[in-house]
């Protein structure tokens, strides 16, 4: 009956030693038993790099407000906080260096329906985030983000290519 992103479809209880298969035989024999197989839609990867310049002041509390920034900035960007439809994400600290006054930072997104929300959605939307976060304390600067795994079509074109 009706699949979904993440529902089940079919059968699953086998009644009298019969399933309605979708595919292969449907008499199930005790002795043999059967396998059934599921399937979750693409998930894409991407992510996006800040790099976030704080005042010396702001290092008063080692750059932590800049993760609480970019939770946010997370959490905005994702569905669950309102933000882009089939977006997860996520805020990553990959380090900072208290002397060059900077915080890097990734914004990790699992996009579950690229057909819904794509690469370049997120990568406008994390941009127009950051600019609400900048202050005279932190200015944000957002890289180019970068897909982590193949796209379903990066994945089609190599099984074709060789």
């Amino acid at each position: 009956e009706g699949g979904g992103c993440g529902g089940w479809v079919g059968a699953h209880v086998i009644d009298g030693g019969r399933v309605e298969a979708d595919y292969g035989p449907s008499d199930v024999s005790p002795e043999a038993g059967i396998v059934m197989l599921g399937a979750t839609p693409w998930a894409a990867n991407y992510n996006v790099p800040l790099r976030v310049k704080l005042s010396s002041r702001s290092w008063s509390d080692g750059g932590g407000g800049v993760m609480k920034a970019a939770r946010r900035v997370a959490r905005r960007v994702s569905e669950r906080g309102g933000g882009l439809p089939a977006v997860q994400a996520m805020a990553l600290l990959h380090g900072g260096d208290q002397e060059e006054g900077f915080v890097t930072v990734e914004i990790a997104c699992n996009l579950l329906d690229v057909t819904v929300t794509g690469a370049a959605a997120v990568q406008a939307e994390v941009d127009r985030l950051c600019e609400d976060e900048t202050t005279v304390d932190s200015h944000w600067r957002v890289d180019t983000g970068y897909m982590t795994n193949m796209t379903p079509d990066g994945i089609m074109a190599e099984l074709y290519v060789n």
